[in-house]
C-alpha cells in the first residue's frame, strides 16, 4: 500500500473551498485513511496541531496569545514527528 505524501495530509487539513480538485482530494485521503490507521493517525495529528494553534489565536486578528511558547511548538513537533516515524516504518 503506497501511503499518503505530506503534501498530500496538509492539503487535505488545509480545505477551505468545494472545488473539483478539493472534493477528488477529500474523496481520496478518506478513502485511503479509513482502511490505513498509519495515514490516518498523521491526518490526526496534523488536525491536532491545526486546533490548537486556533486555540491559542485570540480570534480578533489572528494573533497568538501567549501561549505559543518554543516549548509548545517543540512539543507539536515531536507530535508529528513522531507520527511521521510510525508512517514509515
Amino acid at each position: 500500500m503506497t501511503h499518503l505524501t505530506i503534501d498530500d495530509v496538509i492539503n487535505y487539513v488545509s480545505v477551505k473551498k468545494a472545488d473539483k480538485t478539493s472534493l477528488e482530494l477529500i474523496s481520496r485521503v478518506t478513502a485511503h485513511i479509513t482502511r490505513c490507521d498509519r495515514c490516518l493517525r498523521r491526518v490526526d495529528a496534523f488536525l491536532t496541531v491545526g486546533e490548537e494553534l486556533t486555540r491559542m489565536s485570540d480570534g480578533a486578528h489572528g494573533e497568538l496569545d501567549g501561549s505559543l511558547t518554543e516549548e509548545a511548538i517543540a512539543d507539536m513537533v515531536k507530535k508529528l514527528d513522531d507520527h511521521g516515524r510510525d508512517m514509515y516504518r
